[in-house]
């Protein structure tokens, strides 16, 4: 997986240009559009303690100011408070705690780094994809810390053992890959200042969230001198969130709700731009309940549907995977993380939900590509049935056998298909029984 990196704006750019480059706000692409005169005021680098030599990377980034959540999370972080960061994504989060935890431990000379000393942060988060990401946005600014990730592989390696065991000051981790560290005793907690848990309210199902209430037990409970400071950041802060993690923030922690002042400031927007009566739909189709929006194949929360177009016939589901492989790396699981595809009736098209966290990576990916497109869609293109509804499809299924022409014709065809299968079903049944009896 590439980590798209900015290219460094020209001093003799005009400031307009450079204005519009801070829109993304480094690698973290925003969705907060241009920003206003007055934020990029407040945002301006020089407003907070920030190290010259953290400027300097943050600026060869592109970065000449905070964005709003960085803005208003940024003393609350750097004072080690603990607190609850609410934002949409790319919004800028990731930032958001990583520059004021790289200005604390950067700062703190009295900590050494040795062969086999616990991290002094731990930033938790959903997916592999998302070590690689947090990861990097850490690397780009720090000047002598050391970075270590850990997830779970398909093939055993002792590298992310090895970065453990060499001592490092900054571990990005996936919860269940942390949790068998914990149970095995290879990683130490108790010198921990700094706990992220990002993205939770996409960890909330099981086993993840047992995960989770497992390494928070672990961490608070580890005979620490001091209290490790506690940052919850997701796009919504749940009364389940809340639950889970109010055991373990103090009295004092410190809710910053981005996401209600967008909202407000999207309806203002709809209340002027839009005389439509609302009728429970979002804007962009996508289905939603309690003010979330679902994808629209899975219906899930935090998720974003995506429409792969190849300029000849798709064969397989195992060809989606395939492509997003070359996105995301040989290692991606991609039949773990889509749990469905569908395809359109020319099945020149296949639509499929990936977590949206995974939005950056895919952007225009494939815009240079003769023979595939691919990109987020709004609603539903007219699909194929049988892909969408036979459940045997999912995960990597066999592609569903088209029945000819339409009409009567069309149905006749699709009946013999349906004999035809069945009839190799049975054969292929008796033939296994055959050849286990006489092995």
């Amino acid at each position: 997986m590439k980590h798209k990196k900015q290219t460094p704006v020209a001093e003799e750019e005009s400031e307009q240009d450079q204005s519009n480059s801070q829109e993304d706000n480094g690698s973290n692409e925003t969705t907060n559009g241009h920003l206003s005169e007055e934020d990029k005021e407040k945002g301006n680098l020089k407003n907070f303690t920030i190290s010259k030599k953290s400027i300097k990377k943050l600026k060869a980034h592109n970065i000449e100011f905070l964005y709003p959540v960085q803005v208003k999370s940024y003393t609350t972080i750097y004072e080690q408070k603990d607190c609850l960061i609410q934002a949409s994504n790319g919004a800028g989060k990731t930032l958001a705690f990583v520059i004021p935890i790289v200005e604390l431990l950067q700062s703190d000379k009295s900590v050494q780094l040795v062969p086999g000393r616990g991290p002094r942060a731990l930033v938790v988060v959903p997916t592999r994809e998302s070590t690689k990401k947090v990861s990097d946005e850490f690397q780009s600014i720090v000047n002598d810390l050391s970075i270590a990730t850990i997830f779970t592989t398909k093939k055993k390696s002792d590298d992310q053992e090895t970065a453990i065991t060499n001592g490092c000051d900054v571990l990005v981790a996936t919860p269940d890959r942390l949790q068998e560290f914990i149970d095995n005793e290879k990683v130490d907690l108790s010198q921990l200042k700094h706990v992220v848990i990002d993205e939770i309210a996409s960890m909330l199902e099981s086993p993840v969230i047992d995960h989770i209430k497992t390494i928070l037990k672990s961490v608070f409970t580890s005979g620490q001198e001091t209290k490790a400071q506690l940052i919850i950041s997701s796009e919504s802060i749940s009364d389940t969130v809340r639950k889970i993690t109010k055991k373990y923030l103090t009295n004092d922690a410190v809710t910053i709700n981005m996401a209600e002042k967008n909202a407000k400031e999207e309806s203002d927007d709809d209340d002027e731009d839009s005389d439509e009566p609302m009728n429970g739909s979002s804007a962009n189709g996508a289905d939603k309940t309690n003010g979330a929006a679902k994808s629209l194949l899975s219906k899930q929360e935090n998720f974003t549907t995506y429409q792969l177009t190849s300029s000849e016939e798709i064969k397989s589901v195992g060809f989606v995977f395939t492509m997003l492989r070359k996105c995301f790396g040989d290692d991606f699981d991609a039949k773990g993380t889509i749990s469905q595809v569908a395809f359109t009736k020319d099945f020149l098209s296949a639509v499929f939900d990936l977590p949206s966290e995974l939005d950056e990576q895919l952007q225009s990916y494939w815009k240079d590509s003769a023979r595939i497109q691919m990109g987020p869609i709004t609603e539903l293109p007219e699909l194929d049935e049988a892909s969408m509804n036979d459940s045997s499809y999912s995960r990597g299924g066999n592609k569903p056998s088209r029945g000819g022409a339409g009409g009567a014709g069309g149905n006749r065809n699709a009946g013999r298909s349906s004999k035809n299968n069945s009839l190799i079903c049975f054969f292929n049944y008796f033939l296994s029984l055959f050849l286990f009896l006489i092995l």
